[in-house]
């Protein structure tokens, strides 16, 4: 047979086709930042670091809370002050909250304002002076209401008892915290009357089961006027924090927290990461509570 003719024709070399979904995938974020520019004025910068932070909390969600342990303690502070009040800030509410991750439970104890401790790097004094006596920065503050409420209780327990991580509540942010959730339904024990015009705090609660808006609500956890004075104070905020950990459980208010968790995470001062506080709402809606004071 005569031989075969070599073929000196160019053959077409066939393009990847992932180089064919890239530049789908460019140009349709170039149309992607000119219809978010021209339409909300919001520049690429912007939206990049909008989409960053949206792709974080989508991969970290299904990440370990809290890196993976299996307990996190949390110093909650409540003052009645202005966060920009530098002078005369002082804890008059003071939480040790322990959440057992595993279980899953927390465990709240309260401690009396009027507690004498021993405050690092100052004098004896009451405990809710530690957190006005750290200074004027609020990292300074925290860190030593974190140490003044850690040393109190190594020394009750025998055992080193750590703080990671702290939230702070002023009280008419209390108010617009109940509010957002929607009211909580409390027994109001007794009859409770008491004004204080220099606070503008005004208290008219009758007794009976009920449901509170913020400001009843925060009426209810301020009132002392009573022979159990402090005590009795601090046993009614249990009261109401065990209520709200209930009204939380419901579905509806499940919807309610992950629509205005923006809003709730600008009423409070917390070092908690945003994913890690998505994971404390979850673990409350199934958690044992319990709550103890000194």
């Amino acid at each position: 047979p005569p031989p075969e003719r070599p073929d000196f024709r160019r053959k077409r070399r066939r393009r990847p086709i992932w180089r064919f979904f890239l530049a789908l995938f460019l140009l349709a974020l170039i149309g992607g930042f000119a219809f978010l520019y021209f339409r909300f004025g919001l520049n690429p910068l912007q939206a990049m670091k909008g989409a960053v932070g949206i792709g974080r909390i989508i991969t970290q969600r299904n990440a370990p809370p809290f890196d993976g342990r299996e307990r996190v303690n949390i110093l909650v502070l409540g003052v009645d002050v202005s966060f920009d009040n530098a002078g005369a800030a002082r804890t008059d509410t003071i939480k040790f909250v322990s959440i057992d991750l595993k279980k899953p439970s927390i465990s709240v104890l309260s401690i009396p304002r009027d507690t004498w401790v021993e405050i690092p790097g100052h004098h004896a004094g009451r405990i809710n002076g530690a957190y006005q006596l750290g200074g004027h920065g609020l990292a300074e503050r925290f860190a030593l209401a974190k140490a003044t409420v850690s040393g109190l209780l190594s020394e009750l327990t025998g055992e080193e008892v750590p703080i990671d991580h702290y939230v702070r509540i002023q009280t008419d942010s209390f108010v617009k915290i109940i509010d957002a959730i929607g009211g909580v339904h409390v027994d109001v024990e007794k009859r409770m009357k008491y004004d204080d015009p220099s606070q503008d705090l005004h208290i008219d609660l009758h007794p009976g089961p009920q449901f509170l808006d913020g400001y009843n609500a925060m009426c209810y956890a301020r009132f002392r006027m009573d022979w159990e004075g402090d005590y009795g104070r601090i046993r009614r905020q249990d009261q109401l924090m065990q209520a709200l950990v209930e009204e939380v459980k419901t579905p509806e208010a499940q919807q309610k927290l992950a629509r205005k968790m923006g809003l709730l995470m600008s009423l409070i001062r917390t070092d908690i990461p945003e994913e890690d506080l998505l994971a404390v709402k979850r673990i409350s809606g199934r958690a044992r509570a319990r709550f103890t004071a000194m």
